[in-house]
C-alpha cells in the first residue's frame, strides 16, 4: 500500500480507528482492515480508489454509501460510519466479517444442497429487500416488477455458473 495514502487515510480516521493492513478492492474502492479503539472491534474501511476517483464522481460514490446505510436487513451488512479523506475520497466503514468468501469457497466443490438453497435464500432476501425500496424499482403497464440494476448486475445464471 502507497504509505502517503495509508497515511492520508488514517489521518481522516482521526483517533477512532488504526489501519491494520490492505485486504484488497473492488472495482471502486480500496478496502481496509481497521480496529474500531473504542468499541474495541475489527471493521473494514471502504475508501475510493486514487485512480478511480478521477473517472467517476465521488458524489456517486457517495450516493452508493448513503443507499448503503439506509438498507436495514439481517442479510445486508450494515454501514458504520463515513466521511471524507483530506483529498475528497469518500470512505466508509462496515462491521469485519471473517470467514472465506463464496467464491472461494466454490474452488474446492460444489456445495451441499441443503447448504446452497440457505445461501441463495439469504441472498434472494436481501436482494428483495434492497430492490423493492422506493425508486430502485419501477412497476411497468403489464403490472410487472423491473428493477434495473439486480437484472444489470445479477442473474440466475451468473449466479450458478462457477468463478
Amino acid at each position: 500500500m502507497n504509505d502517503s495514502f495509508r497515511s492520508q487515510l488514517q489521518q481522516s480516521l482521526g483517533d477512532g480507528y488504526t489501519l491494520e493492513r490492505e485486504l484488497g478492492g473492488g472495482g471502486m474502492s480500496r478496502v481496509f482492515l481497521a480496529r474500531d479503539v473504542a468499541l474495541g472491534r475489527d471493521v473494514v474501511v471502504k475508501v475510493l480508489s486514487p485512480e478511480m476517483a478521477a473517472s467517476l464522481s465521488s458524489e456517486r460514490f457517495t450516493r452508493e454509501i448513503k443507499l448503503a446505510a439506509s438498507l436495514q436487513e439481517p442479510h445486508i451488512v450494515p454501514v458504520l460510519s463515513a466521511g471524507m479523506t483530506t483529498d475528497g475520497l469518500p470512505w466508509f466503514t462496515m462491521p469485519f466479517v471473517a470467514g472465506e468468501s463464496l467464491r472461494d469457497r466454490l474452488t474446492r466443490g460444489a456445495l451441499p444442497t441443503a447448504e446452497a438453497l440457505g445461501i441463495l435464500r439469504n441472498v434472494a432476501q436481501a436482494l428483495v429487500y434492497a430492490r423493492t425500496r422506493a425508486g430502485s424499482c419501477i412497476a411497468t403497464s403489464s403490472r410487472r416488477m423491473c428493477c434495473s440494476r439486480v437484472a444489470r448486475r445479477w442473474s440466475p445464471i451468473s449466479a450458478l455458473r462457477k468463478p
